[in-house]
């Protein structure tokens, strides 16, 4: 049993993260779908988070890994999180997000087993505040919901907490770039959305905690994601694609409707 191959490998990153983690292990233990591994990326912690994930590992019935690192950004333990999965699937589930509620990876399998022939699909997240009340569902609109290549050019759509994609893609496609700090997922879609096949699920994966501390929700570190855009852009688009695309995310983020 041990041996096993987990159609589904979650992946968590986490750095002193204790404060919000346990919401996190206790969605993943309370799924219903069983046949899945948990695995952690921990950037050495210092507080109780290394306590609370060997607590975790020794009761469960799913493979729980845990593996250490020195600090090298969030795109280098998401792919170390890569390379130690074994799942056929994998969700990066970020320590202080959490599964929607227990039923979500048993919804996951039968969405996406009806479409097997997929190298990813991406659904909703509730966005919430730091005390877990709810802010939104995103992506809400139908524009939203569809695998629009020429679309995601303009607009980042996909929220990472929702995406389930074949461990298979990496393999050929490559994994996250480690030169950029934030946004590293945006990256990911826009190089593999046009050689890839893609679609919406219609379901609600992840809670996406919004909160001072978080990577891309804190408004400290806003300059750096406004760079990290540019720089995806500028990698991915041609000069003029980069150009327009820089203009609808100044826009939509003058507004306060930034879609991450």
């Amino acid at each position: 049993m041990k041996n096993k191959t987990p159609l589904i490998s979650v992946i968590t990153c986490t750095l002193n993260a204790s404060k919000f983690l346990e919401d996190n292990l206790e969605s993943v233990n309370k799924q219903n779908f069983k046949d899945i591994e948990h695995v952690f990326v921990d950037g050495y912690s210092t507080d109780g988070t290394v306590s609370l994930i060997n607590d975790y590992q020794k009761r469960m019935r799913f493979p729980v890994k845990l593996v250490q690192q020195s600090p090298q950004g969030i795109s280098a333990a998401m792919n170390e999180g890569v390379r130690q999965a074994k799942g056929t699937y994998l969700i990066h589930l970020n320590a202080d997000d959490y599964l929607h509620n227990h039923k979500v990876l048993e919804e996951v399998v039968r969405l996406t087993s009806k479409h097997p022939e997929e190298d990813w699909f991406y659904g909703q997240i509730q966005t919430i505040e730091k005390d877990g009340t709810p802010i939104g569902i995103f992506p809400k609109h139908w524009v939203f919901q569809q695998a629009w290549f020429w679309l995601l050019k303009y607009v980042n759509y996909i929220p990472h907490q929702a995406v389930i994609i074949k461990r298979i893609v990496f393999s050929k496609y490559g994994l996250f770039d480690v030169q950029i700090k934030h946004l590293m997922d945006y990256d990911l879609w826009l190089r593999i959305a046009p050689k890839t096949s893609w679609r919406f699920i219609n379901l609600v994966v992840s809670n996406y905690r919004v909160h001072e501390g978080g990577s891309t929700s804190s408004k400290e570190n806003l300059k750096g994601i406004i760079a990290s855009q540019f720089q995806t852009l500028d990698k991915n688009l041609s000069k003029a694609e980069s150009s327009l695309a820089k203009l609808v995310y100044l826009v939509l983020l003058r507004f306060n409707r930034m879609i991450r």
